[in-house]
């Protein structure tokens, strides 16, 4: 028996003006972690996104935080990820 890992997480290139970003679409084990601990699971998110996007995420609007959200949400479910209140992909029907 074998795993074949991919080494590098698949992300979620997001452009501000001039400037491109990338933020990842899976968690790594110590943001699973800290997503878990956090009781305010919107605030959990953001430090998640500003810990790629800086003080960037910081300036955004609430239409573009809802973009952003939507987007990240939308790829992850291209790669068959869970929402995040989910542990594991949900089952096709």
């Amino acid at each position: 028996m074998e795993v074949t890992l991919r080494g590098e997480r698949p992300t979620l290139t997001v452009n501000v003006g001039d400037e491109s970003m990338h933020v990842p679409l899976t968690f790594t084990r110590a943001e699973m972690v800290d997503l878990g601990e956090r009781e305010d699971k919107m605030e959990a998110i953001g430090a998640f996104f500003e810990t790629y996007l800086g003080d960037v995420y910081e300036r955004l609007g609430d239409d573009d935080v809802a973009l952003l959200l939507q987007a990240w949400t939308d790829a992850r479910a291209e790669l068959g990820m869970p929402d995040m209140g989910e542990p594991s992909a949900s089952p096709e029907r």
